[in-house]
């Protein structure tokens, strides 16, 4: 929910970021003030959907970036569903456990939670910054941001070092500037693991540099952004929420996964500048880049590397060679483990790739017939498990094979010999006339 608290120094700001944007310069920072609940006047997400496209038009949403609900703050929210794809992609340390879902680890990520007692137990960030809770309060209650570094945890989520609900810098609850987004990402990466190596990009509508190429080209090269937005179209900021698609409409459109639930549905908003009457106005946006990838993480996922006829199993005959294959998405780096009917199988003998993404077995019996499953993670740290039916027929022996051509070969001599003297019966009792056959049907 939107404070409307009367804040003198927030005025000044304001009138200040009105002069520096008519001088092209960089606008004044802007805070988020929005909670886990959408404002009343915001509309449902599938009102707000994607306007059909015009012939000439593109359209483009990214895939896999993991869609988290508001947790304390919409800022480090937002900048968390960033960092939970990359964590996917090349970039495992960012989060502990798979980020393809929003999980307590990841939540420990985006805002850290301790005893959920100030001044009792463990003191992480909700304990120093979000208590005592200001939400609603006239005025901002003080917490430890206060005598910022004494008296405070170790800086150890984004929330951290995006200064979310800290009193010192005027936020109440769930608030964050817009100029915390970048010392947040660098030093939140830098945290988890020091070899990557993070960058962030600030644009801005008001004065020209958030561009419509711009967001075209980084959701293209599959990179979410961030946007700071007027959710409600009244003029000022609210809103931090994590770009993932774009449409050329007309009109224009962003999409966005906003916090808020359904958490999963995308937004689509216009692609406009912040401006009363102008809901989802945009004010600011971020693009960002990670370098410093594991090797081989990340990497493109090849379907059926091996070339099996039947990688998803089926039926075979003795002697056969079973190939089964992991469907993508599967990392390079992963580890496989294949079981058949809940039994382990190892290399060896007519075995081989028990612990690779592709499994072989060699000169098949019909013993081999069963379950074949594989435990694998997908490349975002997920535990999956693939299943493959297996049925393995005997094989005829080569003198039944024989035989059974043979037999063949006689009944077939014999239907033929006798259509011949059917036929010549029909023939000479024709030609005798014998009232008691039809000559194009044979015998009455």
């Amino acid at each position: 929910m939107k404070h409307t608290h009367s804040i003198s120094f927030l005025i000044i700001f304001a009138l200040a970021g009105i002069t520096s944007q008519s001088m092209a310069q960089s606008p004044l920072e802007q805070q988020s003030t929005s909670g886990p609940v959408p404002p009343a006047s915001v509309l449902d997400k599938e009102v707000m959907k994607m306007s059909p496209l015009e012939k000439e038009g593109t359209s483009k949403t990214i895939e896999g970036v993991p869609p988290y609900a508001w947790w304390r703050g919409c800022g480090p929210t937002a900048l968390g569903m960033v960092l939970g794809f990359y964590d996917g992609r090349g970039f495992p340390d960012l989060f502990d456990g798979e980020a393809g879902t929003q999980t307590y680890s990841v939540n420990q990520g985006i805002a850290s939670w301790g005893s959920g007692v100030r001044g009792e137990g463990a003191q992480l960030h909700y304990e120093d910054y979000s208590l005592p809770m200001d939400d609603g309060e006239p005025a901002v209650l003080p917490d430890s941001s206060e005598t910022y570094p004494d008296g405070c945890h170790s800086d150890d989520s984004i929330a951290d070092f995006m200064h979310t609900s800290w009193s010192a810098d005027n936020n109440f609850y769930g608030w964050s500037w817009s100029s915390k987004v970048t010392p947040a990402l660098t030093s939140y990466v830098t945290l988890r693991n020091p070899d990557y190596v993070p960058s962030v990009t600030q644009y801005w509508m008001g004065n020209g540099t958030l561009t419509w190429a711009i967001v075209k080209q980084e959701i293209d090269n599959d990179r979410p952004m961030i946007f700071l937005v007027d959710t409600e179209g009244d003029g000022s900021t609210d809103h931090f929420v994590t770009i993932v698609g774009y449409s050329d409409g007309p009109p224009r459109q962003y999409g966005c996964l906003d916090t808020w639930h359904p958490v999963g549905l995308v937004r689509w908003c216009d692609f406009s500048k912040i401006a009363t009457g102008v809901p989802w106005g945009i004010f600011a946006g971020w693009s960002f880049a990670l370098e410093g990838a594991v090797e081989g993480e990340g990497e493109v996922c090849v379907e059926n590397p091996e070339q099996c006829a039947k990688p998803q199993g089926g039926h075979f005959v003795e002697g056969d060679e079973l190939c089964l294959c992991v469907p993508c998405p599967a990392s390079p780096l992963s580890l496989y483990s294949w079981a058949k009917d809940g039994t382990p199988l190892h290399s060896g003998g007519r075995i081989f790739g028990a612990d690779e993404r592709t499994l072989q077995i060699l000169l098949l019996e019909t013993s081999d017939s069963g379950l074949y499953s594989c435990t694998y993670d997908d490349g975002s740290k997920a535990t999956q498990v693939f299943e493959a039916e297996v049925t393995v027929a005997e094989k005829v022996p080569l003198t039944n094979m024989v035989t059974l051509v043979v037999l063949l070969a006689v009944f077939g001599s014999l239907g033929v010999y006798t259509h011949r003297k059917r036929a010549q019966m029909v023939t000479q009792n024709c030609i005798n006339h014998e009232e008691k056959w039809d000559c194009s049907r044979g015998p009455l």
